[in-house]
């Protein structure tokens, strides 16, 4: 496989809202969005995201501690299909200080693929050149630990003010110790992003949303089920 790194970017800070839902309450939240003139942006994609991190899973740790200042290491494909020979790809930090988050972004294009890009052959090429090129910074023993795959639909509001997105169909599958592969169909995440200047537009526009909020990300709900059996009540 051919790995060849292009542009590199960051994201303005935005704050992150996330909510985790029953896939019976999807009709619900997106009559609550159209009443309110938030509607779908583009086309729903799927995503695989590769999650990293050391044996002792720390990204994973910190979270959970809720570390005021933290970061998350993934690389993401965008409608990937396991036939591709090449496809581009995004590897992310993302950056979480306090309520503020941003992502620093790399793409990446892959080609030469044999067979599935997600076995552990080229699962180990990859992450072996990502650490070469330092993408892992001054993390020390950094690798591949769990692929996500969802279903994103993106919705956006009439003045450009916030993002949303619901992710559902989710699966998860251990890349560490077993390849056990977990589906969750019956919850969707429900994510709201936007600006600091706008946090009163946002709270104003979301105060009848009948849902709690959530801390756990999808890291977080994967690492839950494949590796510590359930026993977090993270949602």
């Amino acid at each position: 496989m051919k790995i060849i790194f292009l542009n590199k970017s960051q994201t303005e800070k935005r704050i992150e809202y996330k909510f985790i839902i029953s896939k019976s309450d999807r009709n619900y939240i997106l009559s609550y969005l159209y009443s309110n003139k938030i509607f779908s942006k583009y086309k729903p994609r799927s995503i695989h995201s590769i999650y990293y991190d050391n044996n002792y899973f720390t990204c994973a740790q910190e979270n959970l501690s809720g570390l005021s200042n933290r970061k998350k290491y993934r690389l993401r494909f965008y409608n990937f299909s396991q036939h591709s020979k090449k496809l581009s790809s995004i590897f992310e930090i993302k950056l979480k200080k306090n309520n503020l988050g941003s992502k620093i972004k790399n793409k990446i294009f892959l080609s030469n693929i044999n067979n599935n890009l997600f076995d552990k052959e080229n699962l180990k090429h990859i992450t072996k050149h990502l650490t070469k090129n330092d993408f892992f910074e001054d993390k020390i023993n950094f690798n591949e630990k769990l692929l996500i795959e969802y279903y994103r639909e993106y919705f956006v509001d009439h003045l450009n003010k916030l993002s949303i997105t619901l992710d559902s169909n989710l699966i998860f599958k251990d890349l560490y110790l077993s390849n056990k592969q977990i589906s969750v169909d019956n919850l969707i995440i429900l994510e709201i992003k936007f600006l600091e200047k706008h946090r009163d537009y946002c709270s104003e526009l979301f105060k009848n949303l009948n849902i709690s909020r959530s801390k756990s990300s999808k890291y977080l709900i994967g690492y839950n089920k494949l590796f510590l059996q359930n026993i977090l009540p993270i949602y």
